[in-house]
């Protein structure tokens, strides 16, 4: 038997059973796109650095919020004394975690989707869905920012602050509001891009 026989092309086994082909690497057409539709020019770059240093604090937030818990389960476990107020830090916690990782998260196109009709719309009406989908995402956002700025007045008007540690909670939102709408407002920026993709 000579050498050539037992050579093999990459898509049998040693069984002579056909194996799966091996991936090229290349990305499936079919796949959504892993990023946001880009930001062209020097607002694309200050975009992204925003959103990057928001996205620090918002990593920032999420590490005090687990001190705090690991502090409260420590203190409740070994001693019988959780952490005063770990349930309000968290809840502020949760809060500035969502809203200043809210512009990054739609920069690179992260949002949780359903793709239950993406299959239907191929081509022209692809771009269609996509600037749609921008759109609608643009005006939820939008809303959301409108309303948080109500709620900010609101709690700013009548001196609205947590139960145990007297924290003052219009800042909070103030901060909640401002990552909506600039989460908004990078939606919006990237709909050129969207008209101009093939």
């Amino acid at each position: 038997m000579q050498d050539g026989d037992h050579a093999t092309d990459g898509h049998q086994n040693a069984g002579g059973a056909e194996a799966p082909p091996v991936a090229s690497g290349a990305p499936n057409e079919e796949d959504p796109p892993t990023e946001g539709p880009p930001i062209e020019g020097w607002l694309g770059r200050a975009a992204q650095r925003t959103a990057d240093g928001l996205s620090l604090l918002a990593g920032g937030a999420l590490f005090a919020m687990m001190l705090v818990t690991l502090v409260d389960v420590i203190g409740r476990g070994l001693f019988d004394s959780p952490l005063p107020a770990a349930f309000e830090l968290t809840e502020l916690g949760m809060g500035l975690i969502i809203f200043l990782a809210l512009p990054l998260v739609g920069l690179k196109g992260r949002h949780v989707v359903v793709d239950l009709m993406t299959s239907l719309f191929k081509g022209p009406l692809g771009r269609i869905r996509l600037i749609v989908v921008q759109l609608l995402a643009a005006g939820v956002l939008g809303v959301l920012s409108w309303r948080l700025a109500v709620k900010a007045a609101d709690l700013a008007a009548y001196g609205g602050k947590t139960v145990f540690l007297q924290i003052p909670l219009a800042p909070l939102a103030w901060v909640m509001c401002g990552g909506a709408a600039l989460a908004a407002v990078l939606a919006l920026f990237a709909l050129p891009a969207l008209f101009s993709r093939r």
